[in-house]
């Protein structure tokens, strides 16, 4: 769960932890009001994991009888699959609408320290990266050993 909360991705996730929210400088306020904005999407998401989860159990014995019963009917099958493609499809834009609640409660000096803040990380995170991957040097389970020779393959292969 992002930042305690029950939907989301990993930026909604960083967006909300507290140290970071004081960096972009969201007051306490602000933060009430994107918890309760958020707070809706959970209540949905809530909603469409339970029948997900509902479909899924009879998905499952269905494809159990549609195996192993030859009068078991594929086409209900199907229809339960679509059903499920429809809710994850639902599951997905939440996602979406979560970010866009994030964003739309953000000044426009907020929106672009977010953006400055979250490419900063990205860099530095590619930099300790880089630096671990120089570290581990070759040798046997570190390094690049694309140069390296391979061993020959054990006969019979």
């Amino acid at each position: 769960m992002a930042g305690g909360m029950m939907g989301g991705n990993w930026l909604e996730g960083r967006i909300m932890q507290a140290d970071f929210m004081e960096k972009v400088g969201i007051s306490q306020e602000g933060v009430d009001k994107l918890k309760a904005a958020l707070k809706e999407l959970d209540d949905a998401a809530q909603k469409i994991n339970e029948e997900i989860r509902t479909l899924a159990t009879q998905q499952a014995e269905m494809m159990r009888k549609v195996l192993t019963e030859t009068d078991a009917n594929p086409d209900d099958l199907m229809t339960l699959t679509e059903k499920l493609g429809v809710l994850r499809t639902e599951q997905a834009k939440l996602v979406t609408k979560r970010i866009l609640v994030i964003r739309d409660n953000l000044t426009a000096e907020q929106r672009k320290k977010v953006g400055d803040l979250l490419q900063e990380e990205q860099q530095q995170r590619q930099q300790q990266r880089q630096q671990r991957q120089q570290n581990a040097g070759g040798g046997a389970g570190g390094g690049n050993n694309a140069n390296a020779p391979r061993p020959a393959a054990p006969q019979g292969w």
